[in-house]
C-alpha cells in the first residue's frame, strides 16, 4: 500500500483486532536476576536446559566471562515458564543456554581464563583464584531474563526467543 492510499475503516479494524489478539496471546514478564541466582537455579534444576552441551568456543566463553567481570551488559536470557503457580518454579531456557552453561562452568572452576583481550592480567585464573571482592561483584552482576508465560503456545514462545536473538547486522569498520 503506497503512502498516497488511505486505509479503509474495515482495514483499520482488522489491523487493530489482529494486534490485540496477538498481544493477548503473548504474555511475558521481564525479571532482573543475578548471575548467582541464575547459576543456582540451573544447578537446582529450576532453570532447565533441554540439551545442556556447551558448544561455544573458548573465545566465546572467555568474551562472556570478561564482559561480566568488567560489568558490561550480558544479553538477555529468554525462558518459558513451565511450572505450576504458586508451588513450583520451573523454566525452560529458550535462548541463553550457552551463557548459562559458561557462567556455571566458570563459577564451578571448570573454566580457566585464557587469551583474554582486555583483562590480560587475569589469564590463567579460575573463579576461585580471583580476589573475593571481584568474585562477589561478578556473582551479583544482573542479567535480564525474559519470562514467557506457559499460556503462550510453545511454537510461538520459540519464535519470540528466535526474534529476540536474531540480532542486527554487524557494523563494518570504517
Amino acid at each position: 500500500m503506497s503512502q498516497d492510499q488511505i486505509m479503509s475503516e474495515p482495514q483499520k479494524r482488522e489491523i487493530l483486532n489482529q494486534l490485540e489478539e496477538m498481544q493477548r496471546k503473548v504474555d511475558y514478564d521481564v525479571q532482573l536476576s543475578s548471575i548467582t541466582s541464575i547459576v543456582e537455579e540451573f544447578r537446582d534444576n529450576i532453570l532447565r536446559i533441554p540439551k545442556s552441551t556447551l558448544v561455544w568456543s573458548k573465545r566465546q566463553q572467555m568474551r562472556l566471562i570478561e564482559m561480566a567481570i568488567m560489568g558490561l551488559p550480558i544479553p538477555s536470557i529468554v525462558v518459558l515458564f513451565t511450572g505450576e503457580y504458586p508451588y513450583d518454579e520451573e523454566y525452560e531456557v529458550l535462548d541463553g543456554t550457552q551463557r548459562v552453561l559458561t557462567l556455571e562452568a566458570f563459577m564451578s572452576n571448570r573454566l580457566r581464563l585464557e587469551n583474554l583481550e582486555i583483562l590480560t592480567s587475569l589469564n590463567g585464573f579460575s573463579f576461585s583464584d580471583i580476589h573475593f571482592i571481584q568474585r562477589n561483584k561478578f556473582k551479583s552482576r544482573i542479567l535480564k531474563m525474559i519470562v514467557i508465560e506457559k499460556t503462550v503456545p510453545r511454537d510461538m514462545a520459540r519464535e519470540i526467543a528466535m526474534r529476540i536473538d536474531s540480532g542486527g547486522t554487524p557494523l563494518a569498520d570504517n
